[in-house]
Formats: C-alpha cells, sequence, structure tokens
C-alpha cells in the first residue's frame, strides 16, 4: 500500500495519524531523511515479514489444492 497512500498524502505521510505503513515509514526515514542504513533495515525487516507470510501459505494453503487435485482420477 505504497502507491495509494503515497499518492494522496505526498510528503505529509508521517505527520498525518492512521495513513502512514511499513513502506511509507521505511521511504520517509530511509530516502527522504538520509538515514539510509536505518531504511535498509525497516526494508529487511518488511522482507522477512513478507517471506514468512508466502512461506507459511505455501506451505498450507497450497499444499491443500495439489493433495486435492491429486486424486489419482478418481
Amino acid at each position: 500500500m505504497f502507491d495509494l497512500v503515497y499518492i494522496i498524502w505526498g510528503q505529509y505521510v508521517a505527520s498525518t495519524a492512521g495513513t502512514s505503513t511499513m513502506v511509507t515509514y521505511m521511504v520517509s526515514e530511509g530516502r527522504n531523511a538520509g538515514n539510509y542504513g536505518y531504511g535498509n533495515a525497516v526494508a529487511v525487516v518488511l522482507f522477512i515479514i513478507s517471506m514468512a507470510i508466502a512461506l507459511l501459505y505455501q506451505r498450507f494453503v497450497l499444499r491443500r489444492d495439489t493433495d486435492g487435485a491429486l486424486t489419482g482420477g478418481r
């Protein structure tokens, strides 16, 4: 949800209550404030969270779908 929030609120994302997401926080702290290392750390945490959710999705939802599809012609 970076593009919609950033298009609507622009540079006022961090100062507006309730409109800041993790990605807009990464951009405001990293690029806009000049804290590139901190912005990279936020990006790594966001990547780890996204990877964990994707792996859990593959583990439970996709395995259930492929087990149901491979019924052996029955």
